[in-house]
């Protein structure tokens, strides 16, 4: 039982019999909470086994998360109380039905200790005993442990490493520990290559749709997506609530494309029309500012512009560049002051020169990528994201009896081995692949299947791993939190029973995906119990 500590002092707060509550807003917090540090004994519990100074802390929680003081240093953190305790726990603390006293004040501090050690550790996780794959190209490590206390990875270490009063506790023996994956190109609110016959449908009846997607993802061990066009801020919303459960996201909301490019949704030679709102924003000249500021005003964290034509647009061709120069760089420059990344649907080799120069941040499908386009490339670290599955996933639905258009068939036959070819030489002029599968042209949960392809065009198994990993994170911007299994990031880890270094294909079937933990939560888990 550990003892409760008394308040932080501020001489601007009103004194009271159990201490003083700090105004969040006042700049003697910090101070404060040195002298109260310098004067107060602490007790600090090590986790047996820790490899890092943050496995070290007080038993604190944070009710008023504004405001987290540095002063603590680095054997002691303070956390939001939400990050540690579920919303049922955290009710029942507030409603005093907890050995637990948790007071909250607007603007103000108020801190507590936590008398019943091993309730602390309720979301505390041990898994003992697996292969750690851990996202870097490192070698793997047999007999590892990775011990998570909320969200967090707060240790790795070997069989020593001691699960904490109340930890729960995974036997992974004969298991290979991952990073959670990363699709940077999906679609979740199509499916299949029909996109005229499922855009013609309600957008509600759509969102239904994409939320049972988001699922099927999240099992098959991809825990963040980036959706470049369709999916709003709805849905991260509602998943970032805990309301559905899927990956993380980050959203597009709708594609920046010329009129009549491959974006442009009124379908040659036919009546039909999709409602722009769903997927199209038809920019030209100088509209193309108030575009970009547009999707922005609406939530897109990335902005996708289509450089080129495409496969599964009727009236264009995918080698044609769409945007001059002038309104890419314009498109560029108001997307980058608005802190947003940018990816581009490029296919032919001059719209993705065109792309590169202006600073994209990655070419998505890039055809017929040529070389001076991969020294561009190089030169600018932009990152590749081929998409390697969605052509077979054209024409193998066809096969299955599936409404394609001919027209659709034929464009995927023509780009088909120019892609594999051209995305091989990429990889061996050192241009960095990131994991995209387009999902929404093929079916979704099925996206790992991308690894064994990139593996054909002369990636290793590691190297196709990283795709999905590290460089995924890094395409998104969340390479400090996500990506990589390393103490101190997000718990985003997925457990196999299959050796991926061996058998990279097997990871395209969720069923061998045994466990999947995002945020520190185990959200998916097929093990035999113990």
């Amino acid at each position: 039982m550990l003892q409760e500590l008394g308040f932080l002092t501020d001489r601007r707060s009103k004194r009271t019999g159990r201490g003083c509550i700090p105004d969040a807003s006042s700049g003697s917090c910090a101070s404060s909470v040195r002298r109260w540090r310098a004067r107060t004994p602490v007790r600090i519990r090590s986790v047996p086994g820790a490899t890092s100074p943050d496995s070290s802390f007080l038993r604190v929680l944070c009710i008023a998360c504004d405001y987290i003081p540095e002063a603590l240093g680095a054997q002691a953190r303070l956390v939001p109380v939400e990050s540690r305790i579920d919303e049922r726990r955290l009710a029942l603390i507030r409603g005093g039905r907890e050995d637990c006293q948790v007071e909250t004040a607007k603007k103000r501090l108020v801190w507590t200790i936590l008398k019943d050690e091993e309730s602390y550790h309720m979301s505390a996780l041990l898994i003992r005993d697996v292969t750690l794959v851990d996202g870097t190209g490192a070698p793997p490590r047999s007999g590892v442990s990775v011990l998570v206390d909320g969200p967090r990875i707060v240790a790795i270490a070997g069989p020593e490493l001691v699960a904490p009063p109340g930890a729960a506790e995974v036997h992974g023996h004969g298991h290979f520990l991952l990073p959670g994956f990363f699709d940077c190109h999906v679609h979740l609110m199509a499916e299949g290559p029909d996109l005229l016959g499922q855009l013609l449908k309600p957008p509600s009846y759509l969102v239904i749709g994409a939320v049972e997607r988001m699922r099927r993802t999240l099992d098959a061990g991809v825990t963040t997506v980036r959706d470049l066009g369709g999916a709003d801020r709805g849905l991260k919303m509602a998943r970032e609530e805990g309301r559905i459960t899927g990956p993380r996201l980050q959203v597009a909301v709708r594609i920046l494309s010329i009129t009549g490019g491959h974006g442009d949704l009124t379908f040659a030679g036919t009546a039909a029309t999709v409602e722009p709102h769903l997927m199209e924003e038809l920019v030209d000249g100088d509209g193309v500012l108030a575009g970009v500021r547009r999707v922005i005003r609406e939530g897109a964290d990335v902005v996708k512009v289509c450089t080129t034509g495409g496969v599964l647009s009727p009236g264009d061709d995918p080698q044609h560049a769409h945007f001059s120069p002038e309104e890419l760089s314009v498109i560029a420059q108001e997307a980058r002051r608005q802190g947003r990344r940018l990816a581009a649907h490029a296919q032919g080799s001059e719209g993705i020169k065109n792309a590169v120069r202006a600073g994209w941040t990655s070419i998505e499908h890039g055809i017929f990528l040529d070389q001076e386009g991969i020294d561009l490339m190089l030169a600018a670290g932009t990152f590749l994201i081929p998409t390697l599955v969605a052509p077979r996933a054209v024409l193998e639905a066809r096969e299955r009896g599936l409404p394609v258009p001919d027209w659709a068939v034929e464009k995927t036959k023509r780009v088909l081995d120019a892609h594999q070819e051209n995305i091989a030489r990429a990889h061996a002029a050192g241009v960095r692949i990131a994991l995209g599968t387009d999902a929404g042209v093929g079916p979704h949960g099925q996206n790992l299947r991308e690894l064994m392809l990139l593996q054909e065009i002369g990636l290793s198994p590691m190297e196709a791993i990283v795709a999905g990993t590290q460089h995924g994170a890094q395409v998104m911007g969340l390479e400090g939190e996500l990506g990589t299994i390393e103490v101190g990031k997000l718990a985003d880890l997925i457990l196999t029973d299959v050796d991926p270094l061996a058998h990279l294909g097997a990871l395209a079937d969720p069923d061998r995906i045994r466990m999947v933990i995002q945020d520190g939560q185990v959200v998916k888990d097929l093990r035999e119990r113990r």
